[in-house]
């Protein structure tokens, strides 16, 4: 049965314009085969970017697929680029790279090792220690960005915020408190021992993300040209962002990477807006596996942390970034993790097993009004005994589509398996058809 996987632009194959994808299911569901399939259907279009955001670097790595992702999309004369954020992801620009280096400085407990306890103190914390990075590196002859930084900037920083008496006193305004401050950065400067605890378990490691060359000697590549080049190059490569950081010191902060991630949708917003200036798409499709993990169901208008201000970008991007040709495909394990405006501005919905009770299936139930529909998705069974992958399509995925009605499909963890089910396509193809390809 063929499927309807369209690029984002005019023209042939085209759909004319994006749309937002669901990709939802337990674990052990096959989400992240199916994703894989329809990967691979999306990238038989050369005009179309893919960017995929890889919380857990199984696509990166290209492990535990169906088949052979990275090198099946070369044979589909893709080329494939994979940048992991532990060694060859550079964040920052020449205008925002000083604050997000100090706003990650704050979520990696930098302010509250160096004395500054409560979040309030903190903020303002990271505010002085911004304006005075800047202050050192527009010093230096000739100036420097961040990106070049010296080895010895945590020395200088620390040292010209404690001589500093009004960036201390906007800090903590009560004399006892800033005197405590003062006290807690002499010995951080005067101890070698605590000096470097705090620089090698915390501002090197972040540090090394916006350094041309890191503290290992990694070359690190700019995250606004990658993700840029992605959407707008002629030739657009299909891009594996593995934010998974393993090896380091915030491999398990949530927040950190949420953060990073609102960096890359806004530079892809930004990327959009110019291109529809001169009346061009973007024509990208943007993946982001374990979404649950970064993308709240609501989030509170005083709520100021990371994991809710992506959920507000997240929810202004699907109102506005189709016009731009960009579309983003949300693969989590519930409904309920996604935040009901972005579940009502997807077009194209994939149930996999799980979604049976409560709350998630309410939902399915307001988007599927077909009542032998909903009970055959009811009737799927646990893949994990079954060793069956079903799923339940909703939106324009086939030339059936047009009935309205839900789509059931049956997806395979294997390649034998998949050709054993599609005899007359092994047949009409012949030796096309391996291991490796689709």
């Amino acid at each position: 049965m063929p499927f309807w996987l369209k690029h984002f632009d005019r023209g042939e194959g085209g759909a004319g314009e994006a749309y937002h994808i669901g990709v939802f299911g337990k674990s052990g569901s096959g989400k992240s085969g199916l994703a894989a399939y329809l990967l691979l259907g999306y990238a038989r279009h050369k005009n179309m970017g893919i960017i995929f955001i890889d919380p857990q670097n199984q696509f990166a790595s290209d492990t535990d697929l169906p088949f052979k992702l990275h090198e099946s999309l070369k044979k589909l004369g893709r080329k494939v680029e994979v940048y992991s954020l532990t060694n060859q992801i550079r964040l920052g620009t020449k205008n925002n790279a000083v604050n997000l280096f100090t706003s990650l400085l704050l979520k990696a407990g930098f302010y509250r090792n160096i004395g500054v306890k409560s979040k309030e103190n903190q903020e303002y914390a990271s505010e002085e220690v911004a304006r005075i990075i800047r202050v050192i590196l527009s010093n230096q002859q000739p100036k420097i960005e961040l990106k070049n930084a010296c080895d010895d900037l945590l020395l200088n920083v620390l040292t010209s915020l404690r001589n500093d008496n009004n960036a201390l006193q906007r800090i903590y305004g009560s004399k006892q408190a800033k005197e405590r401050l003062e006290q807690t950065l002499d010995s951080i400067i005067n101890e070698n021992i605590e000096f470097q605890r705090v620089k090698e378990e915390i501002w090197q490691p972040v540090l090394d993300l916006f350094l041309e060359r890191d503290s290992q000697g990694n070359q690190r590549k700019s995250l606004w040209l990658i993700v840029e080049k992605a959407a707008t190059d002629q030739t657009k490569p299909v891009v594996f962002l593995d934010i998974k950081g393993k090896g380091t010191t915030f491999a398990d902060n949530e927040e950190i990477k949420a953060l990073i991630l609102k960096e890359i949708s806004i530079t892809l917003r930004v990327a959009g807006e110019r291109e529809f200036d001169k009346d061009k798409r973007l024509n990208c499709l943007i993946c982001l596996d374990e979404a649950h993990r970064f993308v709240r169901a609501s989030f509170g208008n005083d709520d100021n942390s990371e994991m809710s201000n992506l959920t507000k970008t997240f929810v202004d991007g699907v109102r506005t970034t189709r016009k731009y040709g960009l579309g983003y495909m949300f693969i989590t394990q519930t409904i309920a993790s996604l935040h009901k405006e972005i579940v009502q501005q997807l077009r194209l919905y994939a149930f996999g097993y799980g979604l049976t009770s409560g709350s998630e299936y309410r939902q399915i139930e307001e988007l599927v009004s077909d009542k032998q529909a909903l009970s055959l998705y009811k009737s799927f069974v646990d893949p994990q005994s079954s060793k069956q992958y079903p799923f339940m399509f909703l939106g324009p995925i086939s030339p059936l589509s047009f009935t309205g009605s839900p789509l059931f499909l049956q997806m395979f963890t294997e390649f034998s398996k998949f050709k054993d089910a599609n005899k007359l396509v092994e047949q009409s193809q012949g030796n096309l058809f391996n291991q490796n390809t689709l």
